[in-house]
């Protein structure tokens, strides 16, 4: 196995549960500042949040939501979101997830919005952020008294995994940091922002470990039964950089221009807690409100892995056909609980790690030796490995964002690329037509699809497409509209 498969299955593994440990700085990030130039300013007469508030999806003037509760309490206890993604008590500062749209109500990018006092600092993608910054700019009058910068060179993101804190980062006399749990699901970790001068930004953005003191900064819980603690230290949460490239795909997360020229429930930023239905007139508003109360969403953004035809199809899906042939007779009309398996980030990451690891167990003789060192197994063995790698290497070589997933049978478009999968995986997002995956007789596990590049010509064929639903996903979809249907409608 090559390092790019080497290091993919480390990495799924590390985070093969949900709140493994680890850290990195977010290389491909820019921070931009939004902050009040009116000496009179006050929280009732925010001219920076009078300014946003026109401009994005959610709501400015109450306070940030917490991200949705799962409804599979039994199967996926371990995220606990009481805390997460809230204004942080009494704290200084806020963050919430938001989305910023053209005047078509089109989708620009995706934003992490933080609030410290009465400024803003935008965290966005590096592919995105002169576009925003442009967007911003354009409408800017002279009475919006705001004063709109890069800040980039000052102010970092970075990410923790593997922690439940939710208080204040303390600031020590070199370091000042924010720190909230990601406001779309816990699942991708703790948010931190970084301050300090050029220089010292410089250095935190290639040593973040170094720079900071994990247990001074979160060696107890306030949220902690009996006083137990929630220790970080460097060493127990070591350096992961490109990790969360990884660990959103897994979450079914598109970001930045992944979302641009889609709608954003196309997107599924009202799942992700960016899009308020209740505020009033904002840039785009018209198409998502339509969409939402009237309209009927087609397509929407989903995780999936794609193997070749040789590979065995993991139980989850497997099940979910079992499922469907025997409670045929009595399933619930619209029903798309039982189409798709819902899948948690460690989930996907656990079978992510199978299909680049070990593909065979081993196999014991009658007298109960273990003897899966034989020839013949390890020559098995080497040939499926070295088949996977071909194929994932051929997927992350040539599957690219815009590239046509049609089905091998019909010739039928079943959706596109709008995220390839990063070195030694074949987990990408992809936007598909929900015709093709919510009716019950429409999606099989046997499937068999190729990839077309974005001027039609065939790159791969006779793969397996296999979408999951993620972890926040709600229980129940109406097919015939594409959104949330209430439990009490099912």
């Amino acid at each position: 196995m090559t390092s790019q498969a080497a290091s993919a299955t480390t990495l799924c593994g590390r985070y093969g549960k949900l709140w493994a440990k680890g850290h990195e700085t977010l290389l491909n990030r820019r921070i931009l500042s939004i902050k009040s130039t009116d000496k009179k300013i006050d929280e009732k007469k925010n001219t920076a949040t009078t300014f946003l508030q026109g401009l994005v999806t959610s709501n400015l003037l109450t306070p940030p939501t917490l991200p949705r509760a799962n409804y599979d309490n039994d199967n996926n206890n371990d995220t606990d979101t009481s805390n997460a993604g809230g204004d942080n008590g009494s704290h200084f500062y806020s963050i919430r997830s938001t989305c910023f749209l053209d005047n078509r109500g089109r989708a620009i990018t995706d934003a992490m919005l933080w609030k410290v006092h009465n400024s803003y600092f935008l965290d966005v993608p590096d592919d995105t952020a002169d576009t925003i910054l442009q967007h911003l700019n354009q409408y800017k009058l002279r009475r919006s008294k705001v004063e709109i910068t890069d800040v980039s060179n000052q102010v970092y993101s970075h990410a923790i995994y593997g922690t439940r804190y939710v208080g204040p980062a303390p600031s020590t006399p070199n370091f000042d940091l924010l720190a909230a749990v990601d406001p779309r699901h816990p699942s991708l970790g703790l948010r931190c922002l970084s301050f300090g001068d050029e220089v010292e930004a410089h250095v935190r953005k290639h040593d973040f470990s170094e720079m900071f003191d994990y247990e001074q900064a979160f060696s107890s819980s306030p949220n902690a039964n009996d006083g137990a603690a929630d220790v970080i230290t460097s060493s127990a949460f070591p350096s992961a950089q490109g990790s969360y490239e990884l660990i959103r795909r897994l979450s079914g997360i598109a970001e930045g221009s992944e979302l641009s020229g889609k709608t954003a429930l196309e997107c599924n930023q009202e799942w992700l807690n960016a899009v308020s239905f209740v505020k009033g007139c904002y840039l785009g508003q018209e198409l998502t409100a339509r969409s939402h109360f009237t309209g009927a969403i087609r397509k929407r953004i989903l995780p999936l892995f794609l193997l070749d035809q040789t590979t065995q199809v993991p139980f989850h899906w497997r099940r979910q056909q079992a499922l469907l042939r025997q409670d045929d007779d009595n399933a619930v009309d619209n029903n798309a609980v039982h189409v798709l398996p819902t899948l948690t980030a460690s989930e996907a990451g656990a079978i992510m790690a199978l299909l680049c690891g070990e593909q065979i167990a081993p196999s014991i003789d009658a007298n109960g030796d273990d003897s899966s060192n034989s020839a013949e197994e390890q020559m098995q063995k080497q040939k499926m490995d070295e088949r996977f790698l071909a194929l994932t290497n051929q997927i992350v070589n040539d599957v690219k964002a815009g590239s046509k997933l049609v089905d091998g049978e019909s010739g039928k478009t079943l959706g596109e690329v709008v995220s390839a999968p990063v070195a030694g995986t074949t987990v990408l997002l992809a936007q598909l037509r929900l015709e093709n995956i919510l009716p019950k007789k429409s999606w099989k596990v046997t499937n068999k699809v190729k990839i077309q590049d974005a001027d039609g010509e065939e790159i791969m064929r006779d793969l397996r497409c296999l979408p999951y639903f993620p972890l926040w996903w709600p229980r129940w979809l109406d097919e015939r509209t594409g959104k949330e249907k209430e439990d009490d409608q099912s």
